[in-house]
């Protein structure tokens, strides 16, 4: 008894280790939701926008333990690509009531809220990747990824394989 409880526990742990490791690819992205119209975003459309060096970036993972080194990133900032969506809002005050779920194509979902993005340095520092280990973003095999940068270097990537970024409001 005791052996198949040790196993599933050891089981459990490997899924939740293993989780966003194998993540189909994605070659765009739609935002919808709360807004006026809903807009895709592809690897081309990406290429447009004004891209940044964020050097090497060591991700972590939630307990700030090491997982790998990504070089020679470059990415778009997340704040960037969402200036190109309109609120469906009649007051900007209501903004802050706004959130942003990013859902990947294997389900995983992370949230941010339309403040934090806009108005603190988190999304100065909140980028979706364009480029890495020497590879354009049609040719690398997690795309699409966005990338929290905690700061001297460290990063933790929240989602891969970015699918949809649905915006909502805690008001409604």
């Amino acid at each position: 008894m005791r052996l198949i409880i040790a196993s599933v526990f050891f089981l459990m742990i490997y899924v939740v280790g293993s989780a966003q490791n194998n993540v189909p690819q994605t070659d765009s992205f739609v935002v919808k939701g709360k807004i006026k119209n809903p807009v895709a975003f592809t690897i081309a459309s990406l290429d447009t926008f004004k891209t940044e060096m964020l050097n090497d970036i060591v991700t972590v993972n939630h307990m700030g333990q090491a997982l790998s080194t990504i070089k020679n990133v470059r990415g778009v900032l997340l704040k960037d690509v969402l200036s190109k969506v309109q609120l469906n809002t009649p007051s900007p005050k209501q903004s802050f009531s706004y959130y942003m779920e990013c859902t990947a194509s294997d389900g995983f979902t992370t949230v941010f809220s339309w403040n934090e993005i806009f108005n603190t340095l988190n999304g100065d520092n909140t980028y979706i990747i364009t480029e890495k280990n020497g590879k354009k973003l049609k040719d690398i095999d997690d795309r699409i990824a966005i990338l929290i940068v905690l700061g001297k270097g460290r990063g933790h990537i929240y989602i891969k394989g970015l699918q949809q970024i649905v915006i909502k409001s805690v008001t409604e």
